[in-house]
């Protein structure tokens, strides 16, 4: 069954897409797709990771209609056939996470499950995997 009709008002089609994290520029919610709301630590490592994909060129962020980042692949295609696109002008920036704009953001958004699966954190006391003096 799909979601989004043809006879539907563009309204309601915006709606079920922003509550899939889909934006209107093709791409998916940027936000949605790092913060893990289990676990902060992830949420950094996930941001990281895109950074990564960004600079390789691999994922662009647009913004959508309201002004929220969102993710995109990039036409490895397209980019061949316009060699003038390498050479373009990079911006770049810098985003800070700290505990409390972590909540923000999963409250803001409703987010309740992470879009990249949650992986198993180390429960270890210290350095041995029995404690400190093992």
């Amino acid at each position: 069954m799909d979601l989004i009709d043809d006879d539907m008002e563009e309204d309601e089609k915006t709606r079920i897409m922003h509550n899939h994290g889909l934006r209107s520029t093709g791409g998916i919610d940027l936000m949605r797709f790092v913060v893990n709301p289990k676990s902060f630590g992830q949420t950094i490592e996930n941001m990281f990771y895109v950074s990564f994909l960004i600079r390789d060129g691999r994922v662009e962020i647009d913004f959508d209609e309201f002004g929220l980042p969102a993710l995109a692949p990039v036409d490895r295609e397209a980019e061949e056939e316009e060699p003038t696109r390498h050479g373009a002008a990079k911006h770049q920036a810098i985003l800070s996470m700290d505990m409390e704009t972590w909540r923000d953001i999963i409250n803001t958004f409703g987010l309740q499950e992470p879009m990249i699966a949650h992986r198993k954190e180390a429960t270890n006391a210290g350095p041995g995997a029995r404690g400190w003096y093992s």
